[in-house]
């Protein structure tokens, strides 16, 4: 991509992260993390393709959020609690741990999180046994991130989501604090 040439949105799902000058096109040396490796594979790769744990892994890490958190909310519209590899819910809460600033700036995609994270408030009924108390508690942090008011969300057990008792994700690795 040439500086100061402007990106067309009809044509970025045709376009890599280096094509968009969200990643650098850098050489592995061979001792980096899986996490590095992992998103160097995905450099050269067409927005397009991205598979919605693909799309999470670079959301998490802050990478391309300009061009990847609409693919994400695309997804997230249709299914709040998609679980793309860890747990239900995790490409949402990737999108939550956005920093402010990307927000701010992106105000068209804020309104859109904060209707995705109504849709997902109304998803989690004491019913969705898959939805456990961590994701319950990463819900409620978004809802008061962007301030969206809606019903509190309820455990499985009908008591409030925030508390103590296991902080450990279901279905998925612990979660690290």
């Amino acid at each position: 991509m040439r500086p100061g040439k402007p990106i067309s949105p009809k044509t970025v799902p045709y376009m890599s992260l280096i094509d968009l000058g969200a990643l650098s096109d850098f050489q592995l040396s061979g001792d980096e993390s899986g996490l590095i490796q992992r998103v160097h594979a995905l450099r050269k790769k067409l927005l397009r393709d991205f598979l919605p744990h693909e799309i999470r892994l670079c959301v998490g890490q802050g990478i391309g959020l300009a061009y990847l958190v609409p693919r994400a909310l695309d997804i997230l519209a249709r299914d709040p609690w998609i679980e793309t590899e860890y747990y239900p819910g995790d490409l949402l809460n990737a999108c939550i741990e956005v920093e402010r600033p990307f927000w701010d700036e992106h105000s068209e995609e804020r309104d859109r999180i904060r209707g995705v994270l109504k849709l997902a408030a109304a998803a989690a009924t004491p019913e969705r046994r898959d939805i456990g108390r961590q994701e319950r508690r990463d819900l409620e942090h978004g809802l008061k991130k962007f301030d969206v008011s809606t019903e509190p969300v309820a455990a499985p057990n009908g008591g409030p989501a925030t508390g103590s008792g296991n902080s450990e994700r279901t279905g998925g690795p612990p979660s690290v604090s």
